[in-house]
Formats: structure tokens, C-alpha cells, sequence
């Protein structure tokens, strides 16, 4: 520490509200930063607080006071964000191709444009049997009589 704050620091304060009649103190600096912070607004020590200044032999307030409004209430370092470089990613280009509407894109799902006209949808395919005979459900008359047939020849 230099010698300057050590000597700020041995200095006693006495200090008073805008209304109050009576002095409070004698006050070191750290108990000052500490009254700064009390949430008691009788004990508390705000820039408006008086405190009785021996040099001029005034009471004046402690944020005409460069020094100890510093002191005790130090400027926090402000945060900020760095700027990120803006990039468009979906910009419009010219020459590309016309957007897709909702009904060109059922057309193709149902196979009714150029592009997908004769193209055969793989999924249906899967379910047609190896003789290309699509898959058929079996009536309940059907199960019944397979099951019995079943049972019979065990």
C-alpha cells in the first residue's frame, strides 16, 4: 500500500444524514465501506451523506469528496460481450432454383410430377410378395380354419 492510502485509511470520519442533528463517528474508512453496503437506511452511508471535512472545517457531502466517493464506493468494471461477425447463411441467390410449394411436394410423394412419374415407392414394394402379388390380409374365417388344421395335425 502506498503511503497515501495508509493515510486516508488512518484518517476518522465523522458523518450525518441530510436531516440528522446529531453527528455519528469517528469512523475509519473500511467501517465507512461497510455502512455503504448496510441495507438499514438509518446506519447507511450514501454520496448525499454528510461528513465533516477538518481541512475546510464544513460538513460536506461525501460525493463532493473525489477521493473517499472512490474509495469507498470503487467503479466496478463494466462487461461486455464481443461483437460476433454476422453472417447471413440462408441469403437469397440469384438464379437458384423457384421455391417448393405444399403442393408441389405432394405431387412428388404421390409420384405425379416429371421428376418422380414411373418411380416406384420402396416401402410398397417391401410389402408385395416375391411374385410381385401384393400382401393380402386373411379373413377371421381364414385363421380359424388354419388353426384348426394346425391343431388337427399335431
Amino acid at each position: 500500500m502506498s503511503s497515501d492510502s495508509s493515510a486516508s485509511s488512518a484518517l476518522e470520519y465523522y458523518i450525518r444524514g441530510q436531516h440528522d442533528t446529531e453527528a455519528r463517528g469517528p469512523f475509519t474508512t473500511e467501517q465507512l465501506a461497510s455502512l455503504t453496503e448496510s441495507s438499514d437506511p438509518a446506519k447507511s452511508v450514501t454520496p448525499e451523506t454528510f461528513y465533516y471535512d477538518i481541512s475546510t472545517e464544513r460538513w460536506a457531502t461525501i460525493g463532493s469528496h473525489a477521493d473517499l466517493k472512490a474509495t469507498l464506493w470503487p467503479e466496478k468494471k463494466k462487461l461486455g460481450f464481443k461483437q460476433k461477425k454476422f453472417t447471413v447463411i440462408n441469403a437469397e441467390q440469384t438464379g437458384s432454383a423457384e421455391p417448393i410449394t405444399v403442393q408441389d411436394f405432394l405431387a412428388a410423394a404421390e409420384g405425379k410430377t416429371k421428376d418422380t412419374q414411373g418411380k416406384a415407392d420402396r416401402s410398397i414394394a417391401m410389402m408385395k410378395r416375391p411374385n410381385g402379388a401384393p400382401a393380402q390380409r386373411r379373413s377371421s374365417a381364414s385363421l380359424a380354419q388354419s388353426r384348426s388344421f394346425y391343431r388337427a395335425s399335431k
